[in-house]
């Protein structure tokens, strides 16, 4: 893992994040009817790369504005990672965010969530073996104040 982070000048700043993973199943062997062996698989939802990227503009001490770029990879959807069910693909999420200092005690904060209303899922998983995909919101829109006394 490791993350970044730097000023390209007075206004701009860009901050990124990575994770590289690979988890497997090191001795795990199911006994019954099934007698699996799941030994040396790897683990179900558990993608090898998650990251994250942003792009802060902030003109004076009053305002904020930020593009972040999220990155989840690929991973299977059981433990077997059979074919049969596959993977599910990984995703990367566009999001905006904006605050507004508009006192000494009061900010305004504005996101858009999902900026380009993409389609993709929050989790994955198989159940009763069928492929599971949990939808993740679509655009979605948030506005917010604060204020401190």
């Amino acid at each position: 893992e490791w993350g970044l982070g730097a000023a390209l000048n007075s206004r701009w700043r860009v901050d990124g994040a990575l994770s590289l993973a690979q988890h497997k199943y090191v001795d795990w062997q199911v006994s019954g009817s099934s007698n699996a062996n799941y030994s040396g698989k790897a683990m179900e939802a558990a993608p090898k790369v998650m990251a994250n990227t942003s792009l802060t503009w902030q003109p004076d001490a009053r305002h904020t504005a930020q593009l972040e770029w999220v990155v989840l990879g690929s991973y299977w959807l059981e433990a077997s990672n059979s074919p049969t069910y596959g993977k599910y693909e990984g995703h990367q999420v566009f999001n905006l965010r904006y605050s507004h200092h508009w006192s000494e005690s009061v900010q305004l904060m504005a996101r858009v969530m999902n900026l380009t209303d993409r389609r993709y899922a929050d989790s994955a998983s198989v159940s009763s073996s069928t492929p599971v995909f949990t939808p993740a919101l679509p655009r979605a829109f948030y506005a917010g104040v604060q204020v401190q006394w």
